[in-house]
């Protein structure tokens, strides 16, 4: 393999260890619970990383119908993720943490059925556009 190739998997797994770390487990638990256990990995980026790989895989999968997982954090209290499960169904899942101070306020975590999902880079951030299932459809 030759050395950039080495230095730059070497680089994407350092990346990906330190922001599996940071994910919140319950996001990572719902994930995990909606995707395909053969489901391809596009990654877990944390907040100011550099997303293109990620996006970049995710986007391929989108397009070939394969089932996939990808986790976006948007600042250090929020993530996103898109998921593709066995069925072909797209999820869009969404964690805010409570805010700091805020009394009573606990941790969030929702998931929504999405006919149609667009990854949008909006500088150092990520942008999941679900077009969301409704009733029927």
């Amino acid at each position: 393999m030759p050395a950039r190739s080495i230095a730059t998997a070497t680089t994407l797994m350092i990346s990906a260890t330190l922001a599996c770390a940071q994910t919140p487990k319950a996001l990572e638990s719902r994930v995990q619970a909606l995707a395909a256990g053969d489901a391809r990995d596009c990654g877990t980026v944390s907040w100011r990383a550099d997303r293109t790989d990620a996006r970049d895989c995710a986007n391929r999968a989108l397009a070939s119908g394969a089932p996939f997982h990808v986790a976006f954090q948007l600042r250090d209290t929020s993530w996103q993720a898109a998921v593709r499960d066995a069925r072909g169904r797209l999820w869009a899942v969404f964690y805010e943490t409570a805010a700091p101070g805020e009394a009573g306020a606990g941790p969030t975590l929702s998931a929504v059925l999405c006919r149609a999902l667009v990854f949008e880079a909006h500088g150092d951030e990520e942008a999941l556009d679900c077009t969301p299932t409704l009733g029927g459809d």
